[in-house]
Parts: C-alpha cells; structure tokens; sequence
C-alpha cells in the first residue's frame, strides 16, 4: 500500500505499510466489505516488527486483552456472502485515520507515518468503536507519549 494511494504526502513506515495489507487482508478473509480501523488497529498489533505491543506494554496496558476484544468487535461486523474482485475497501475512518496520522508525523517532525503516529490519531478524533476501545483502555495521548519515550 502506497501513500499516495490514500493521499499521503509522507511516507509510510514498513510496518504500516504491511499493516495495512494486514488489515486489508483481515477484512477480506473475515469477508467484510470494508476495511475498518478495528481491522487496521489489529493489524498494527500483530505485524512483525510493530513496536505496538512494547509501547502498550510500557503504557501498563495489556496488548492480549486488547487484541482479544479487538477480535470480538470485528467479529460481529457484518459480512458479505462473496466479495466483490477488487475486494474490501478501506473506509472512510481509516482514510481520515491515515490523514490525521500524517498530521501528527508533521507536527512531530518525523519523515515517516508510523504505527505510533496512527494511535496518536485514534486517539485525538472519534473514530467509533476503535476510539472507544483506545479510551475505555485508560489510553491517553499523554501515556502514550509517555511509553514512547521508554520504548
């Protein structure tokens, strides 16, 4: 998945770029007709090389529980008796998702649009039940700052 796919300026770290594949494949196998940012988050949790799981970790928070009811949630989404070709389609949620991140990335300086900057945009703006997941985590922009420091 390219940036300029979702029409990003900055480029995207390697995980978020298999992250999203991830969670592209996810929605299709689970046979959902979009890509949700519930699909995204796990996704981020499970890709080789994510420093998510350490991040929650050091934020106290327990990555098996969240993966757990992240998996519950898309679990009850609705699904598709077959798929169209092109597949699932990544939702508008994730696109502002992506554009927010970029956002943080920017105002943090970095090249890169990594899984950290895509949590810090969860975490700022409603994105639905993926927001409310974060929140009811005791997840805040400031303890995740905080984790990213030690991680």
């Amino acid at each position: 998945m390219t940036p300029e796919a979702f029409g990003s300026e900055l480029p995207y770290t390697q995980v978020v770029g298999k992250a999203l594949m991830n969670a592209k494949n996810l929605a299709e196998d689970k046979r959902n007709s979009e890509v949700t940012p519930l699909h995204l988050l796990k996704a981020l949790f499970q890709v080789k090389g994510s420093m998510v799981p350490a991040i929650f970790h050091e934020a106290k928070l327990q990555p098996s529980k969240i993966i757990d009811e992240l998996s519950r949630r898309i679990d009850k989404l609705p699904t598709l008796e077959r798929l169209p070709e092109s597949g699932a389609y990544f939702s508008n949620s994730v696109l502002r998702i992506l554009r927010a991140a970029e956002s943080e990335a920017q105002g943090m300086g970095d090249e890169y649009i990594s899984a950290e900057h895509i949590i810090l945009a969860i975490l700022s703006a409603d994105f639905g039940e993926v927001s409310e997941l974060l929140q009811a985590t005791g997840l805040t922009r400031e303890k995740l700052l905080s984790a990213l420091q030690n991680v």
